[in-house]
Formats: structure tokens, C-alpha cells, sequence
């Protein structure tokens, strides 16, 4: 249970690096010159991959210690919230979209998909939030 404790304090401590992202988005002056917008993009995309990698890590393991249940990859676990009646199936879908976003930040680069990404990401990070507030150790 230790490990469950120290996995979830650490996941609380990195999504709200990416509530400060969000925060200063939200708050850019509408003149913000190009270059600075997309900086702070990158920088919740990058947030984004990291905030996305801890869930997920978490939950397997709240799965194996609560449950004892083995799961081995994001979208197992993510269905498993369904399972366990830790989401409902909207909620579910929204964790199986972020598997597939996750996916298109590692493997292209696009300045079209980041934007789309970056767009989805509030929508990301309230999911995260309501599941790792019903699994708290």
C-alpha cells in the first residue's frame, strides 16, 4: 500500500503542472505573439505525454494491490476502470481517446495535430483528475 501512496502523490503532483499551463494559456494576452503561444503548447503537449504515462502506471498498480488484477498496457487498465465501476462508458471513451492523442504526440509532428491535441487537452485533464479522485489509497 506504500507504493500505491507514493505512486498517487506523485501523480497529483505532476497534473498540476499542467493546470499551470492551462492557466497561462487561459491568460494570454490576445496579441501573444506566435512563437510564445506555441511554446506554452509545447510545453502542455510535453505535460500531456508525462501526466498521461502516471495514470495509467498508477492504476495498474491500485488494480494489482486492490483488486489483484495484472494489466499490462494503457488501454487494458483504462478498460478496467469500466470493470470496476471506477467510470462510466463516456468516461471510458474519453481515457481510450487520450490513449490514441498520446499516440499521435509521440509518433508525428504535425503543428494541425498539435493544435487539435492542445485543444483536447482540458477535456484529458478532467478525466484524469475524476479518476484519480475515486481511486485515492
Amino acid at each position: 500500500m506504500e507504493r500505491l501512496e507514493s505512486s498517487y502523490q506523485q501523480l497529483i503532483k505532476a497534473t498540476k503542472t499542467i493546470e499551470v499551463v492551462l492557466k497561462k494559456l487561459n491568460n494570454a494576452p490576445s496579441n501573444i505573439k506566435e512563437d510564445d503561444l506555441r511554446i506554452l503548447q509545447d510545453s502542455l503537449i510535453h505535460r500531456f505525454e508525462y501526466c498521461y504515462e502516471l495514470p495509467w502506471k498508477y492504476l495498474k498498480l491500485y488494480f494489482e494491490e486492490i483488486f489483484g488484477v495484472e494489466l499490462a498496457s494503457p488501454r487494458k487498465v483504462f478498460q478496467e476502470c469500466l470493470t470496476q465501476k471506477i467510470t462510466d462508458r463516456e468516461e471510458t471513451k474519453k481515457l481510450l481517446s487520450m490513449v490514441d492523442d498520446r499516440n499521435k504526440t509521440t509518433h508525428t509532428y504535425d503543428e494541425t495535430i498539435s493544435d487539435q491535441i492542445t485543444a483536447k487537452i482540458p477535456q484529458h485533464y478532467a478525466i484524469i483528475k475524476t479518476v484519480i479522485e475515486r481511486t485515492k489509497p
